[in-house]
């Protein structure tokens, strides 16, 4: 199959509710397939699936949300989801779900020109208000229907990174004489951290840290330990405490890559 150039996932072309009037956190981002329940035989369309956090919630569990996309028949997901390959039109409808949603970003003043057009896992920090609106959808049979979006930005993506940023450059300030990586954060339980490791990560099969995050809250769900997930997926995403604590497990991280 010819390869075609990546696509950028927030322009489109004229051509699944869970959740409603909250603030949350995108914690996770991947393109993959997902049929809507009880119609299975409509098939998968493709889906921007993200793990939410329901902001000022006690719960801890995250929140799976779902915008359809299109026909998987003209888009193929990039092994680690991140990014699409057109096998057809080269630009998403218009009438998606997903656009429909991404275009409220826009109005409510996220700036798209500073996302990466062709990655999804560049929303992953963004805060907004979610509600469920009556859209219009031009040129369809049923032109009614109700979509998840962006009523209020709160924090675009951009500012938590940098903030993070800032956070590990004075961690590492304050590292030991000798350069030894700073130790996991108190609050993360290293028995546990180590368990819950060891399950998400397949020995000898490398995983790269998006993947890794997404299997570790996987292992945390199954293991009842869903409230240990934040701090653990914290550390995750830092690799001066990710590295020694994989060192003790007998593995290595390279990159973004454990293996």
């Amino acid at each position: 199959m010819p390869d075609q150039e990546k696509v950028n996932i927030y322009e489109s072309e004229r051509g699944g509710l869970r959740i409603s009037d909250v603030d949350v956190e995108f914690m996770e981002a991947r393109w993959g397939g997902w049929a809507y329940p009880g119609k299975a035989d409509l098939g998968e369309q493709l889906a921007a699936i993200f793990m939410l956090k329901i902001i000022g919630s006690e719960d801890a569990e995250l929140e799976e949300q779902v915008w359809t996309a299109g026909s998987l028949s003209d888009w193929e997901p990039s092994e680690d989801g991140k990014t699409l390959r057109s096998l057809g039109p080269g630009h998403i409808r218009d009438t998606t779900n997903w656009i429909l949603f991404t275009n409220t970003l826009r109005e409510k003043g996220l700036q798209m020109e500073k996302l990466d057009p062709n990655d999804i896992t560049d929303l992953v920090g963004l805060k907004c208000h979610l509600m469920t609106e009556k859209v219009d959808r031009p040129g369809l049979d049923n032109p009614d229907g109700r979509v998840l979006v962006c009523s209020q930005l709160i924090t675009s993506p951009w500012e938590k990174k940098s903030a993070s940023k800032k956070t590990r450059t004075k961690r590492t300030a304050a590292a030991k004489p000798d350069g030894a990586p700073s130790p996991p954060p108190a609050d993360v339980d290293q028995e546990t951290a180590g368990l819950l490791l060891m399950e998400a990560i397949s020995e000898g099969t490398p995983v790269d840290i998006p993947d890794l995050i997404k299997r570790v809250f996987l292992a945390a769900k199954g293991a009842g330990k869903t409230a240990e997930f934040m701090s653990l997926s914290n550390l995750i995403r830092d690799p001066a405490q990710l590295e020694p604590v994989l060192e003790n497990l007998g593995f290595k991280l390279d990159g973004k890559t454990v293996s």
